[in-house]
């Protein structure tokens, strides 16, 4: 499968203040196809109070699991991540409603056993002890963005009500931004305002950021922009700068409000 890449810049809220990541993988066929992210495990009750500040970095958007707990068997380690995600993963928008992305999330935290096959090609049975660690990521989508304080609230509100940890990312592109990298500022202030109030359910803010503002085609690569998009139109690291400031200001607000 042909493969397009792109670098997501994904800012994660984290204890220590804002932990970057760069996804360098962005697969334009397969939107739902996530990379495993590592999370420590949690208490059964629910998550940790250092999780609540921390999020996890998946290369695309959409519901997914983070690092599933396996089962101690070498090979399982290859397999159970992907397949685990792959089966956690949802529509964060569904006519308006979330409860697919929440019915995923569910899913992902009970044990599954299932059929696959070694790297070294034999048949084998893997299983997987359950992850609660998961999220729903409000990207916006055909009805409109879902950033702002009424969604946000919305969607945790579901959560909670369904016995998962309330825990939300926020893409400030694609829907959100209605597909214009310029908007992506005015959607990370509106999240800014809503964690320095002091919501701790948000977690994370994805950016598609680069190094220069925009996009271009591929073609000679003699006349390529070093540093800009061949994919998505993202923000260049002049506009995102100023970006992660206000979050960082955010963050270290909502920890004052907390004492």
């Amino acid at each position: 499968m042909q493969r397009n890449t792109t670098t997501r810049l994904v800012v994660a809220l984290a204890a220590v203040g804002l932990t970057l990541a760069a996804c360098g993988s962005d697969d334009k066929a397969a939107d739902t196809t996530t990379a495993p992210a590592t999370t420590a495990p949690t208490p059964a009750g629910g998550a940790s109070e250092e999780y609540c500040d921390a999020a996890m970095a998946i290369n695309t958007a959409g519901a997914a699991a983070g690092d599933p707990d396996a089962d101690p068997v070498a090979f399982a380690t290859q397999l159970i991540g992907p397949a685990k995600t792959a089966a956690a993963v949802a529509p964060t928008e569904v006519a308006g409603d979330y409860t697919t992305a929440i019915d995923a999330m569910q899913a992902a935290s009970y044990p599954h056993q299932f059929m696959s096959v070694t790297e070294q090609g034999l048949a084998a049975i893997v299983v997987t002890r359950g992850n609660r660690d998961t999220h729903v990521i409000l990207r916006g989508g055909k009805s409109g963005p879902n950033y702002d304080t009424e969604h946000v609230q919305k969607t945790l509100g579901m959560i909670q009500s369904s016995g998962m940890p309330a825990r939300v990312m926020i893409d400030a592109s694609h829907g959100n931004s209605e597909k214009d990298y310029r908007r992506q500022p005015a959607v990370a202030q509106v999240i800014a305002e809503e964690v320095a109030a002091g919501e701790r359910g948000i977690i994370g803010v994805m950016l598609e950021s680069f190094l220069v503002d925009g996009r271009q085609e591929l073609g000679d690569p003699h006349h390529l922009v070093e540093g800009q998009s061949i994919t998505d139109a993202c923000l260049g690291w002049d506009m995102t700068v100023p970006i992660l400031r206000d979050l960082a200001k955010a963050v270290q607000q909502r920890r004052n409000r907390a004492g």
